[in-house]
């Protein structure tokens, strides 16, 4: 519910977190494919 509100701030905390889980999903998939 809280998606479908429109706020800057929330919105940015938002898109923070999802480049964090995506740049760590990135980092452990880089380290499990050169193994």
């Amino acid at each position: 519910m809280e998606d479908q509100v429109p706020g800057v701030g929330s919105n940015r905390k938002a898109w923070r977190r999802h480049v964090v889980i995506c740049s760590l999903y990135e980092f452990f998939h880089r380290l499990f494919y050169n193994r």
